[in-house]
């Protein structure tokens, strides 16, 4: 009996799915955070939340991330981003982020049913795994301003902690020089790191 996968099908499709032809401006965004959240030692995925109606989707985040604090990369030469190694060098942190990737900064935001429903937030933590249910409770209510508008990007940044495990909030855009010249000053630079 032969296997329904061969070497060669799953060659051909791996090559596939690196062409970027076709791809919209979106997934390249989300494949460079992909990519750039993975260089700086995350474990990353995208997750959607399947609703209780069917054919429905509760929310969909882009992209959670998680680190542990025994990570490293000697081999590569390359520091962590200064913006992301933000846990404590005393206390050794679990680092999750969840993230939302736009294309255009005049949308920044996270997808309303994130800012709205705290069971969706919940759902999340389940999901990644780290805390007790009384945790998650807890940890959805504390991070559920984190994913409003006009948030400072150091309250981003050091998002909150509980039992050893930092939960951050990111939004994430590529600007051009000229686009972020634009909008500094406006309420939306504080609320993203660029890529």
């Amino acid at each position: 009996m032969q296997s329904a996968l061969s070497e060669d099908s799953v060659t051909l499709e791996a090559n596939r799915s690196m062409n970027t032809e076709g791809w919209s401006k979106s997934e390249i965004n989300e494949a460079l955070v992909t990519l750039y959240l993975r260089l700086n030692g995350y474990f990353t995925t995208g997750l959607i939340l399947h609703s209780a109606h069917w054919g429905e989707n509760r929310t969909e985040l882009d992209c959670l991330a998680v680190r542990h604090p025994n990570h490293q990369q000697p081999d590569r030469g390359v520091k962590t981003s200064g913006f992301l190694s933000h846990c404590s060098d005393e206390v050794e942190e679990v680092d999750l982020l969840l993230c939302e990737v736009k294309s255009l900064p005049t949308e920044l935001g996270f997808n309303k049913s994130l800012q709205t429903d705290v069971e969706a937030v919940r759902a999340i933590l389940r999901w990644a795994g780290v805390f007790t249910e009384q945790q998650v409770i807890s940890v959805a209510d504390r991070l559920r301003p984190l994913l409003k508008e006009k948030v400072t990007i150091d309250t981003a940044r050091n998002g909150i902690l509980e039992n050893r495990c930092r939960v951050r909030a990111l939004l994430c855009v590529r600007l051009v020089p000229r686009i972020a010249a634009l909008i500094a000053g406006a309420y939306l630079v504080p609320r993203y790191f660029d890529l």
